[in-house]
């Protein structure tokens, strides 16, 4: 279905293709940023970074990269 405890962001890409969401979360597992196809609203992937709920997502003006920030005093950025 897909995350496992309550949405606690999410984000579009600037061309509307995916969405990025991020969950409340205690552990590395849960903490994962999905991936979503607009398109199908299937996941396409799960970005692994973090160890706690990931409270913010951009994605860069060209859709090619995303930027989240985590409670766990880390930010990442995926390609």
């Amino acid at each position: 279905y897909g995350h496992g405890n309550d949405v606690f962001c999410a984000a579009a890409s600037p061309d509307g293709r995916y969405l990025a969401s991020a969950c409340k979360a205690q552990t590395a597992s849960t903490a994962a940023v999905w991936i979503w196809c607009t398109r199908s609203w299937r996941s396409v992937a799960q970005l692994r970074a973090h160890t706690h709920t990931v409270t913010q997502l951009e994605w860069s003006p060209s859709g090619t990269l995303l930027a989240a920030a985590s409670r766990d005093r880390t930010f990442s950025i995926f390609r």
